[in-house]
């Protein structure tokens, strides 16, 4: 299958498929749906609700009906047919667009779908299964800022990557044996010595950024690269040695045109976040010790490297671990806002935080409190979901080695739990994944006062 002969690539699969349980809505129109499984009759089946919890696509166990997550409003379906898999396309009203007859299927954007036949090529459909670029490619991506790459073989059995238009017309030549989506107007590449040797010649034989023409705006000396992000990407130089913080290895920041804004530096960097700054580490070559703190993208420091440890800002907040052994939330301006033994970034105003190390599986200990560190939720959970809410203001906690019935708990920031029905009510849920601290207190106070009346 398709994944298998990315694994082999080494070329990111998330890149070209994507991932059982999660949902993915680019266009705002798009309504928000969310694949989730339950276990019915001693058999797991997997259907779609809505941002309300409400069923859209009925529940089905995956050997009879496999679901993918929804992109642009739709989502890709596998069925045994013939005894083969074949796989269509469901929209968002649970309507099935294109009939399950292809072996890979895969959402693209701007309502093109990557299709795979019979015999293994690959093209480009509408959302109404009409053909839109025929067949004709060994791998194909999906469009990202009106490019997708496209494979196919060399002769020496390797394999070089081009990019065309939403047309399928080559805009760049295939001469990559790496090529990233474009972000930005950039692609992070590497070039093919086999295809084009008098290129690396001149401009290196690592990695390299490209414009969505094709032309260089660095040269490709980097051992890798992160995407442009606010208008600036990170960089590596040095030579690996497997080490996980690296003396050899050192990062720093190219602007749109390639100009290095911030010297190659760094033990760590992190992306340029909508706050204008981005957390990076320093490196000392005695202590081989790291410091962090907070760049800006014309190269000067919006907070200078004092911290122990920090995590990127969200939301206007960052939490750090200062050297005096506080540990909180702080504004741009480095100011303490919020104490947390430790927490995830905010989002949508609100951050799952928990008081210690020791405690984070308990349940009770892990809560999503406010800036104010007020409590959001009358519940805590005993599994995190350890990622930001979605555009759609849910998040999807992963919650099967927990719960003996769902694999999935979906909380919306301002309405709690839409996911399974019923946890949202007070004293609600499978004890296993969910608990109600204040009830449980009060509850428990009840029962000792009336213990102590009856004596």
């Amino acid at each position: 299958m398709m994944e298998r002969r990315l694994d082999r690539l080494g070329v990111s699969v998330l890149s070209f498929i994507v991932v059982l349980g999660y949902v993915i809505v680019a266009q705002a129109q798009a309504p928000p749906r969310y694949v989730v499984c339950r276990q019915e009759e001693g058999e797991k089946r997997c259907g779609v609700i809505d941002d309300m919890g409400t069923e859209v696509i009925g529940f089905e166990r995956p050997s009879e009906r496999k679901l993918w997550f929804f992109q642009d409003g739709h989502a890709v379906f596998r069925v045994p047919k013939d005894g083969r898999s074949r796989e269509g396309l469901f929209n968002s009203d649970g309507h099935i667009v294109i009939k399950p007859q292809y072996p890979d299927l895969h959402t693209s954007a701007n309502g093109m779908v990557v299709f795979v036949d019979d015999s293994g090529m690959c093209g480009y459909l509408d959302t109404a299964g009409s053909t839109l670029i025929p067949p004709q490619w060994t791998l194909c991506g999906r469009f990202v800022e009106g490019r997708a790459r496209v494979f196919r073989p060399t002769r020496t059995g390797d394999w070089v990557i081009g990019l065309i238009n939403e047309t399928g017309k080559l805009e760049i030549d295939y001469k990559f044996e790496k090529a990233e989506d474009f972000s930005e107007g950039r692609s992070l590449v590497k070039l093919s010595p086999q295809v084009v040797p008098e290129l690396v010649d001149r401009l290196g034989q690592e990695d390299g950024f490209i414009d969505l023409k094709g032309a260089p705006i660095t040269d490709f000396n980097y051992i890798t690269a992160r995407d442009f992000s606010q208008g600036m990407a990170v960089v590596v130089e040095g030579e690996p040695d497997g080490r996980h913080v690296d003396a050899d290895w050192f990062r720093g920041y190219i602007n749109l045109d390639g100009e290095l804004i911030w010297p190659i530096e760094f033990a760590t960097a992190d992306d340029f976040t909508p706050e204008g700054v981005a957390r990076v580490g320093t490196w000392d070559h005695e202590t081989r010790e790291s410091d962090h703190g907070f760049v800006r993208t014309d190269g000067t420091w919006a907070l200078p490297p004092t911290f122990e440890y920090a995590d990127s800002f969200s939301d206007g907040l960052a939490w750090v671990k200062m050297k005096n052994g506080w540990r909180g939330y702080i504004d741009l301006e480095g100011e303490r806002v919020l104490a947390a033994s430790d927490g995830e970034p905010f989002s949508e105003g609100i951050a799952e935080t928990w008081q210690s190390s020791p405690c984070r599986d308990e349940c009770g200990c892990r809560r999503y409190v406010d800036r104010t560190g007020e409590f959001v939720f009358p519940f805590a959970l005993t599994e995190g979901a350890d990622k930001p809410f979605d555009e759609n203001g849910i998040v999807v906690v992963d919650i099967h080695y927990r719960s003996e019935v769902y694999d999935e708990l979906l909380l919306h920031h301002e309405r709690g739990i839409i996911w399974p029905p019923g946890w949202n009510e007070p004293g609600a849920g499978d004890p296993n994944v969910i608990c109600w601290p204040e009830l449980e207190r009060e509850q428990e106070k009840s029962k000792k006062s009336k213990k102590k009346k009856e004596k």
